[in-house]
């Protein structure tokens, strides 16, 4: 009931704006709101409301302090003048008593009045000092309070951290992540290596209760590239993601998992040969509309009838995006992260954890036509193509379907 009061009283509130510090090699592009890290990195992010106010706090908890210093200074630098002056006299007065001008009585009448000022002063630098040191911690604690009282100012703030493709997010009141709880004002923000490539994050801080604007200034749009852009491995399975080490029969439809790093968000070319040879007729399981390789038009034609005609239209390699995809079976060299799922249950507080994988995941048919084409017996393993990759190509002779 009370978030749903508070939500309610931000309705009018001014939406809100994103502050970040880049570090050292990050390129924020300011004109479209886009920080380009070259690696899996963090860097501070502030709501810019909230960092204007605690820098004016910061600069007047910096200023007192200094004034504080400064007469404290000058007070301390009056009683070492006078403990100065003190000793000069004592000094010059010991001189003239050697020299028979001064009698004995008054050079230790001088030397008593000495050692009590030595010990009046003594005193007045223990009171200053410790008089000092309270004032400083007054001012700390006012520091303190102030900050406090401006984090609370923003305790029904919502974030919104969430993956995007080639288009701004749609956005609305429950986008926020359930991870990042609310009021927070600041935070060290890490982009984890599983998302490096071509994907990025947006971010964005609003007030609970209101629509995200899904644009900067409010927010920012992240994405890393990736210092070593490669192909890990294959890996054939069945649906449910089962590594598949026996051989399958013809007409049998299998998945094949390209698993990478620092190519999300990117699109491979992939293809597949049987022993060295370069299967041109091929056939996937499951087909896009702009697939080159004209599957759709076969899936549901005969085997016999396929022409010369038709075989000789096949390309050799077809493309294919590299994604994120949930799993709970997967190689230990795999490129993984959690993600937190959209539960239907954003305000209680508990969200939904899953890990998430880099790689590029497709059916393939294992094409009756491939028998007549290829013989009884195939040896089939993928070849990568990505101009970032090392020689732009990936060989995973190791990686066989059977």
């Amino acid at each position: 009931m009370e978030n749903t009061t508070k939500a309610s009283e931000n309705k009018d509130k001014t939406p809100l704006h994103i502050y970040i510090e880049p570090k050292a090699g990050q390129v924020f592009h300011q004109d479209i709101g886009w920080l380009e890290l070259k690696k899996a990195e963090g860097f501070n992010v502030y709501i810019k409301e909230f960092k204007d106010d605690k820098d004016a706090l910061t600069e007047k908890s910096k200023q007192d302090l200094k004034d504080l210093k400064d007469d404290y200074s000058k007070k301390f630098n009056e009683i070492e003048k006078e403990q100065q002056h003190s000793s000069d006299f004592i000094n010059k007065n010991y001189t003239d008593y050697q020299a028979g001008k001064v009698k004995e009585e008054t050079y230790k009448a001088n030397l008593q009045k000495r050692e009590e000022g030595i010990a009046s002063r003594k005193k007045k630098n223990t009171e200053l000092t410790n008089n000092y040191h309270a004032d400083v911690k007054k001012i700390q604690e006012q520091y303190d309070k102030d900050l406090k009282i401006l984090e609370d100012k923003y305790g029904t703030v919502r974030w919104v951290h969430q993956l995007i493709g080639d288009r701004r997010p749609e956005l609305n009141e429950n986008s926020f992540n359930e991870a990042l709880k609310m009021g927070i004002s600041s935070m060290s923000f890490s982009f984890d290596e599983f998302l490096e490539g071509g994907g990025a994050v947006y971010l964005e801080p609003f007030w609970d209760g209101t629509k995200p604007q899904g644009k900067y200034p409010h927010g920012i749009i992240i994405n890393a590239k990736g210092e070593n852009p490669d192909v890990i491995l294959a890996q054939w399975t069945d649906a449910e993601n089962n590594e598949i080490k026996k051989p399958l029969k013809f007409g049998s439809s299998v998945y094949l998992n390209i698993y990478t790093g620092a190519l999300y968000g990117n699109n491979i070319k992939i293809q597949l040969k049987d022993k060295d040879k370069v299967i041109r007729f091929i056939t996937l399981g499951l087909t896009d509309s702009d697939d080159k390789l004209f599957a759709a038009e076969y899936l549901n034609n005969k085997v016999e009838d396929r022409t010369d005609e038709d075989i000789a239209k096949q390309e050799a390699l077809f493309e294919r995006p590299v994604s994120l995809y949930k799993e709970t079976k997967l190689p230990s060299s795999a490129k993984r992260g959690v993600l937190v799922e959209e539960d239907q249950d954003k305000y209680d507080g508990v969200p939904t954890r899953k890990i998430n994988t880099q790689k590029s995941k497709f059916a393939v048919f294992i094409d009756p036509l491939w028998q007549t084409l290829g013989g009884d017996y195939l040896e089939i393993y993928p070849t990568v193509y990505h101009d970032a990759i090392p020689n732009k190509k990936s060989i995973l002779q190791d990686w066989i379907c059977k």
